[in-house]
């Protein structure tokens, strides 16, 4: 048996089309920690040349592995309102009124999920408006949808940008973090107008250079620093990378849905987030107020998890429902898109409709 240590051992994985190692691996987490730390940083934490990382950094980003963009925190921004969206369409019309909600501006995910049917999505309003323009008219308006429901985002435990695949050491993190400054917390606030125009150029790419996002919102790159480093260090907005969770051979995603009795929904969310498969946990309006997204290495994880997981830990958590993602669609500004051609979903909704 080889002595290497197990980040030097021969490895390779496919994702996507392209050949991955472990230099990938390391450079998608680096980026997970700070999506917009730069390459010559990247380079020094890893101890990897920096043209090495460049090239193959931007290889994860030119072939959709790891997309960088930037969202709304809901919770600091007065009138966002983030929604869980749960749809089942007719027969047909699946891939079709996945790809219109995934095509949204205020799409945060989208998930094709085993079942009947059935589409999982958050979406995220800017403002009370638009929350009814979505509820009344835009949803409603997507032929194909059978059933429609929302429900509100309360609490948010694990948004998903803090999810750890736990590649980095401690101290490698922590490097890369270290331009993050911290401002002290003012409450939720509303964004001004140049705030705005940087933010819709960042929800495309978040990795966006200071001197365009000045450019784009007219004003100096002094105060754009100034006004990135303010957001991002009080909450407002935060760097969101998402990856495909085969660069870390996870190979199942899972939505869950539970319920406990609301006196224990605050702890059992703190304990929940601590677990290294939820990508994501939240707590909404509706009869089953808790949502884990939940990436494992395969079903036997998966079967692991839902029965020696949390739920033998926790006795008053219970499952509600859980289904397997057959197709992430919409991860951030990150799309997966391996539906069938647009021409056959076409054909297939007209069959429906009939």
């Amino acid at each position: 048996m080889t002595n290497l240590p197990f980040s030097e051992l021969p490895w390779h994985i496919m994702v996507r089309g392209v050949r991955l190692d472990r230099t990938d691996q390391a450079i998608a987490a680096a980026l997970q920690v700070n999506g917009r730390a730069s390459w010559g940083q990247i380079a020094r934490v890893l101890e990897v040349p920096e043209r090495t990382v460049v090239r193959r950094g931007q290889r994860l980003l030119d072939e959709h592995i790891v997309r960088v963009s930037v969202s709304l925190n809901a919770t600091q921004v007065i009138d966002a309102r983030p929604m869980l969206v749960d749809v089942t369409t007719k027969l047909g019309s699946l891939w079709y009124v996945a790809r219109e909600l995934a095509k949204r501006d205020d799409a945060s995910s989208v998930s094709v999920l085993e079942g009947s049917n059935s589409i999982a999505a958050m979406l995220v309003p800017r403002d009370d408006n638009d929350l009814k323009k979505l509820f009344y008219q835009e949803l409603p308006g997507i032929d194909g949808i059978a059933t429609l429901n929302l429900t509100s985002v309360l609490r948010v435990f694990r948004s998903g940008n803090d999810w750890d695949p736990g590649i980095l050491s401690e101290p490698e993190k922590h490097a890369l973090d270290t331009n993050q400054q911290a401002f002290a917390s003012e409450g939720s606030a509303a964004l001004i107008s140049e705030d705005h125009l940087m933010l819709n150029e960042l929800m495309v790419d978040g990795r966006t250079t200071l001197s365009r996002l000045a450019r784009i919102a007219d004003i100096s790159v002094p105060t754009a620093r100034k006004r990135m480093d303010e957001l991002v260090g009080k909450g407002r907005i935060q760097i969101r990378t998402e990856v495909v969770p085969a660069v870390y051979e996870l190979g199942v995603e899972a939505l869950v849905w539970c319920h406990a009795p609301n006196r224990l929904i605050e702890k059992i969310g703190t304990q929940l987030r601590s677990r290294k498969e939820v990508r994501f946990c939240a707590v909404s309006t509706g009869p089953s107020p808790i949502l884990m997204d939940i990436l494992v290495r395969d079903e036997v994880a998966l079967y692991e998890f839902l029965t020696n997981g949390p739920f033998a830990e926790i006795p008053e958590l219970t499952v509600d429902n859980s289904l397997v993602v057959v197709s992430p669609v919409r991860r951030g500004s990150l799309q997966f898109d391996d539906g069938p051609p647009v021409t056959a979903v076409a054909e297939s909704k007209k069959i429906g409709d009939q």
